[in-house]
């Protein structure tokens, strides 16, 4: 059953195998026997007749020495050549020793079976590891071609498959789909979806910045987090950012978040202006909370009594918690150059010079916030 291990009777001196040699048990060759074996057999044998006998096994060429050109040209040829001398190379060493070494018929079969079936495997091992490989390639490219049509879709681009106008060979079919090697394929998509993600890339980039600046007016409008805001119903319709990247509606995502920002800064002014009027009437009325003192109302602190500040005024107006938050809440704006605020404070500021110190309420601001703008209303009354 091991007869598949062939000899290459071509460099083997038949007339000394005949004189010195006898049929293997094990492999039905004709081998050179070391002394072990001729002892076993006849014990005539001298020493000097197995070295030479030894010196006659043939020695085999290499698969080494087998050209790259011919495995190329002739993979299938080229290979059997190869094994077949590295199965006689290999039969002969095994033999001298296991003469030399006295191994049974029995057991030197089932080495050499044991020898076969780990070189079956190994060469199993190879084409299941390039199989891998080929299944890799297959899996990324149908990876690169998805995305790169999902990209096409969203950014409304009419391309064809890259790999369309490849150049087929229908005599090649088992290099992969219509004859075109997976490498050539894996090539093909991948160079024109990396063009395609530089374009999206653009506008995700544009879209995500608008998008930003919608979520950051709709959280300073009404009070709350950016989380809360990305989770609102009310901007639902402005969430997505990946399947619709025309032109068109990023330029929708653009107006929104300028309309945004325009109600921010509309919101900003209003507050800013019922701010000013609440500290107007708080040091008209003497309510000022303790310890807090205006860097731009600082010479009418100092010319005031101390009752008029902190604990003390006119009672019957009461007091807010949210006052000390009015007095805090605005600052020059930053546009106006020291020489031009000292001018302006001289003869008074005007409601135009301030701004909010924080779209968001915190504890020394009252923010811009509906909530915010309720409060100071009502304050402005009740201060009135």
């Amino acid at each position: 059953e091991l007869s598949m291990i062939q000899e290459d009777g071509s460099i083997i001196d038949e007339s000394t195998m005949l004189n010195q040699s006898h049929a293997s048990t094990v492999t039905a060759l004709t081998v050179p026997r070391t002394p072990v074996t001729r002892k076993m057999l006849n014990n005539t044998t001298n020493s000097s007749s197995a070295k030479k006998n030894h010196r006659e096994t043939p020695i085999a060429t290499p698969m080494s020495s087998i050209s790259t050109e011919k495995l190329l040209r002739r993979p299938s040829q080229a290979m059997r050549d190869s094994f077949s001398a590295l199965a006689s190379h290999t039969a002969h060493q095994l033999e001298d020793v296991w003469d030399l070494v006295g191994v049974a018929p029995e057991d030197r079969a089932a080495q050499l079976a044991d020898l076969v079936e780990k070189i079956q495997t190994l060469c199993e091992e190879k084409v299941d590891e390039e199989r891998g490989l080929a299944e890799q390639f297959r899996k990324e490219i149908e990876e690169a071609r998805k995305e790169w049509e999902e990209s096409c879709r969203a950014l409304q681009i009419g391309e064809k498959d890259p790999t369309a106008s490849l150049k087929r060979d229908p005599s090649a079919m088992t290099l992969g789909e219509d004859g075109v090697s997976l490498q050539t394929e894996y090539e093909a998509i991948l160079g024109r979806l990396e063009s395609i993600r530089a374009v999206k890339a653009v506008a995700v980039e544009d879209i995500q910045g608008s998008q930003k600046r919608i979520y950051e007016a709709y959280a300073a409008l009404n009070g709350c987090s950016l989380e809360d805001a990305m989770e609102a119903s009310e901007l639902e319709q402005w969430r997505d950012t990946e399947i619709f990247l025309t032109e068109e509606r990023r330029g929708l995502f653009r107006s929104k978040a300028e309309e945004m920002e325009e109600s921010v800064a509309s919101r900003t002014q209003a507050v800013v202006s019922l701010i000013r009027d609440c500290q107007s009437l708080i040091y008209e009325l003497k309510i000022v909370p303790s310890g807090y003192i205006d860097a731009d109302e600082h010479d009418m602190v100092s010319c005031c009594d101390s009752g008029n500040y902190g604990p003390g005024g006119d009672e019957e107006v009461g007091r807010s918690e949210d006052d000390l938050k009015i007095m805090k809440s605005l600052k020059v704006r930053d546009s106006i150059s020291q020489e031009e605020g000292q001018n302006r404070r001289s003869r008074g500021r005007s409601i135009s010079d301030y701004t909010i110190v924080s779209l968001f309420e915190s504890s020394s601001c009252t923010g811009i916030s509906n909530e915010a703008l309720e409060r100071l209303t009502n304050r402005l009354a009740e201060l009135n």
